[in-house]
């Protein structure tokens, strides 16, 4: 049984990830070769991934193949996860995190989060969110 095609361009939006600095970092290759054993791709999409992982592909021809909203909120956690793996985020990689973030609360009307509520999410992640980067308290929550 195969991956529905919003799931398969999930990942291969990760791989796009893994390439989006020309080079591919050993712990990447090796977490997508994971992701492609253990996930149940058919043939075809298996051959599909591996040759992504092996030539490259471009994040913007496959990221409007990820339709399902839960594949992108999936998304968005697997590109943290990628972008860290070789313990350093790029520029490249943090402007791609940043891009799908958006896209994920694009439509979310935030004038209906009350101060309060707002303000308690605030304080409840301070701690645990403190970073040198200039990202909204909502940013950072997406970040996980």
């Amino acid at each position: 049984m195969e991956v529905n095609d919003s799931r398969l361009n999930m990942f291969r939006c990760c791989i796009a990830l893994i390439w989006i600095d020309g080079k591919v970092a050993p712990e990447e290759k090796e977490w997508a070769e994971t992701i492609i054993s253990r996930n149940n791709f058919s043939d075809r999409q298996r051959r599909q991934l591996q040759y992504d992982l092996c030539t490259g592909v471009k994040f913007e021809d496959v990221y409007p193949g990820v339709t399902d909203h839960k594949n992108k909120v999936y998304l968005s956690y697997l590109l943290n996860i990628i972008a860290n793996k070789d313990g350093v985020y790029t520029e490249e990689e943090l402007d791609l995190l940043a891009k799908v973030k958006e896209d994920l609360v694009k439509g979310i009307d935030f004038s209906k989060i009350d101060d309060k509520t707002s303000e308690d999410i605030k304080n409840s992640l301070s701690d645990s969110l403190e970073f040198e980067d200039k990202r909204t308290w909502f940013e950072k929550i997406l970040n996980f």
